[in-house]
């Protein structure tokens, strides 16, 4: 049986920022990563609350495969924040 997740879903007013803001960390490559991960991880990005850094996390089956998707999101998001 597959492992089920809570999950809440939080709206945000300012359309126009927040795609802004999607667009500079990535969405669509992140997306085209869930796709092809199919179902089998996921992807995380946050601020990191102790130091100036974005941190990436993926989780998947081939660690060779997860370490290279992570690296070239955060080669994309380094480049995109200047």
């Amino acid at each position: 049986m597959p492992t089920r997740y809570l999950h809440t879903m939080v709206r945000v007013l300012d359309l126009d920022r927040s795609m802004a803001f999607y667009r500079l960390l990535g969405l669509e490559e992140i997306r085209r990563i869930e796709t092809r991960m199919a179902g089998s991880g996921r992807v995380l990005i946050r601020p990191s609350g102790t130091e100036p850094l974005v941190r990436v996390m993926l989780e998947g089956e081939d660690l060779d495969e997860i370490t290279g998707m992570a690296e070239r999101l955060a080669t994309l998001i380094t480049r995109r924040m200047g």
